[in-house]
C-alpha cells in the first residue's frame, strides 16, 4: 500500500492509493461521497489545477482519464468543471480525445470554460483577426469571464472598445457585462503585475461612466509615469476625483492644482488625501486670514489631509471648532490622521512634531492672554507658568491678533532651538491621540 499523504482524511485513504483497485473503489464510492470529499480526491489524485509542479498521485494517463470520466459524469456542474481543469485538448490519443470531447460538449458553459485557458488564442488570434472581439462577446458569459482572466490588457481594450462601439448601442450587451469582464481581468491579476495596461488606461475616456470609473479606481499605475498628461487632459472631474482618491497615485502637481482651484468639495478632499502630499504652512495661513471664503478648504484639510503635520492638524482642528465647522465625522477623521501620522514618523521626527504642537498651544494661549489678560491664560496653560510670565512681554510682541497660526509661525521663526524649550512648553490636548509609549519620559503627557 502506498503511504497516504497526511492531509487525506482517514475515510478517504482507501480511495487515494493511486492503484487500479483504489480507482475501482472510487467509482463505487463516488455517488455517496459529499462535495468536499470529491474535490479533495480530485486535487489529491490529479494535482492542484494550474499547478504544473503538482501532478498528483496518478501518474499514468489511462488512470487519470478513468478518474476524469467518473467525475465528468457527476450531476454537479462545479465537480465536472474542477475535473475538466486537468483536461487538455493537446492530448491526441483516442481515450484523451474522448474525455476532451465530453468536456467541450458539456451542457454547462462553466464546464466548457475550463478549456478556454487552453484555447485562449482562438479568441484573440482567430483565423480572421477582426472576428476575435466579436467571438469574445458571442460566447456564454461564463466562458467570456474565463477568457478575460487570461487576457492581455491590450486585447481586453480591443474587446471593450468593440463592445462600446458596436454592441452597447444595439443592446446586445449591457454595461454590467462589460464591468464583470473588467472585474474578472483585474481580480485575476497579481498586485505586482503592471505590464500591458497602457491601452486600457487610454480607452478610459471613451467608456461608459460607471465602467470608466472602475478602471480608474483599479488599474495598476503605468511603470514609467502614473498617468500621462495627454490622458489627464481627457479626464473629467469624476475621473480625477477617483484617481486622486487612490493611495498609490501621487500626481503631486495635479493635486496642488486641484486643491487650489476645485469648485467641488469632493475633488478638494481627494486632492489632499495622499499622505505624500505635503500641506504648506501658507495653505493654513490663508484659512486663518479669510475664514469665511475658505471654510470648505478648511474642512477638506482637516478631514482628509493625511500629509498634514501634527501641528498643522492641531491648528486645523482648532480652526473648525472656532468657526462652527466641527462636524463629528470631520473631527473623527482628523483624530485618526493624528494617530496614523505619529505612527509613521521616526522617533526624532515625532519629537520634533510634538514640540511644534506644543508651540502652537503656546501661541493659542498667548492669543487668549493678549485679548483677555493673563488670568484667563493661566487657567488654560499647562506648561511652565513662571517661564511664561518671565518672557510674556517679548512673546506678546509676536502675537497676531485673533490668529494663533500666525502667532505660531512668528514664534517658530523667533525660536531657533525649539528643543531647548522641551521642558517649558505646554502640553497640547491633541497629544492624547498619539502613542505615548514611543516618547521619552520628559515628553510624555
Amino acid at each position: 500500500m502506498v503511504p497516504s499523504r497526511p492531509e487525506i482524511p482517514y475515510h478517504l485513504v482507501p480511495l487515494a492509493e493511486g492503484t487500479p483497485l483504489s480507482l475501482e473503489k472510487v467509482k463505487a464510492a463516488w455517488p455517496g461521497l459529499v462535495f468536499c470529499d470529491k474535490i479533495h480526491l480530485l486535487s489529491f489524485l490529479l494535482g492542484e489545477p494550474g499547478d504544473k509542479t503538482d501532478p498528483g498521485v496518478l501518474k499514468w494517463k489511462r488512470h487519470r482519464n478513468f478518474l476524469r470520466t467518473i467525475a465528468l459524469e457527476d450531476a454537479n456542474d462545479y465537480i465536472r468543471y474542477f475535473a475538466a481543469l486537468s483536461v487538455s485538448g493537446d492530448d491526441k490519443d483516442e481515450e484523451s480525445v474522448t474525455v476532451y470531447q465530453r468536456v467541450i460538449k458539456d451542457p454547462s458553459s462553466l464546464v466548457i470554460s475550463s478549456q478556454d485557458h487552453w484555447s485562449f488564442s482562438a479568441f484573440i488570434f482567430p483565423s480572421e483577426p477582426q472576428h476575435g472581439a466579436k467571438r469574445f462577446w458571442h460566447v456564454a458569459a461564463t466562458r467570456r469571464l474565463a477568457v478575460a482572466a487570461e487576457m492581455l490588457g491590450s486585447d481586453l481594450a480591443k474587446c471593450l472598445k468593440f463592445a462600446v462601439d458596436e454592441l452597447l448601442p444595439t443592446g446586445t450587451v449591457t454595461t454590467g457585462e462589460l464591468e464583470d469582464v473588467v472585474h474578472e481581468f483585474l481580480g485575476s491579476r497579481s498586485p505586482n503585475r503592471t505590464e500591458d495596461v497602457n491601452d486600457l488606461w487610454q480607452i478610459v475616456p471613451s467608456l461608459p461612466k460607471s465602467l470608466s470609473l472602475v478602471l480608474v479606481d483599479s488599474l495598476p499605475p503605468l511603470p514609467s509615469v502614473e498617468v500621462p498628461q495627454d490622458l489627464l487632459d481627457r479626464f473629467n472631474d469624476d475621473h480625477i476625483h477617483v484617481l486622486l482618491a487612490r493611495e498609490d497615485i501621487q500626481l503631486l502637481e495635479l493635486r496642488r492644482m486641484v486643491f487650489r482651484s476645485a469648485s467641488k468639495s469632493g475633488l478638494m478632499h481627494a486632492a489632499v488625501s495622499s499622505a505624500r502630499f505635503a500641506i504648506l504652512d501658507s495653505d493654513i495661513s490663508e484659512l486663518f486670514a479669510d475664514p469665511t471664503n475658505f471654510a470648505d478648504r478648511a474642512v477638506a484639510l482637516t478631514q482628509s489631509a493625511k500629509g498634514a503635520t501634527l501641528a498643522q492638524k492641531q491648528a486645523l482642528r482648532w480652526f473648525i471648532g472656532q468657526h462652527d465647522l466641527d462636524k463629528a465625522w470631520v473631527q473623527y477623521q482628523a483624530e485618526r490622521h493624528l494617530t496614523s501620522r505619529s505612527a509613521s514618523l521616526s522617533d526624532n521626527q515625532l519629537e520634533t512634531e510634538i514640540l511644534q504642537m506644543r508651540l502652537f498651544e503656546l501661541a493659542r494661549v498667548l492669543n487668549v492672554i493678549s485679548q483677555d489678560g493673563l488670568a484667563s491664560g493661566r487657567d488654560q496653560y499647562r506648561g511652565d507658568l513662571d517661564y511664561l510670565e518671565k518672557h510674556l512681554k517679548e512673546y506678546l510682541k509676536l502675537v497676531a491678533t485673533g490668529n494663533p497660526w500666525g502667532t505660531y509661525l512668528s514664534l517658530r521663526q523667533s525660536i531657533r532651538d525649539l528643543n531647548s524649550l522641551r521642558r517649558i512648553l505646554p502640553y497640547a490636548d491633541d497629544e492624547r491621540y498619539l502613542d505615548q509609549k514611543r516618547l521619552p519620559a520628559d515628553l510624555q503627557g
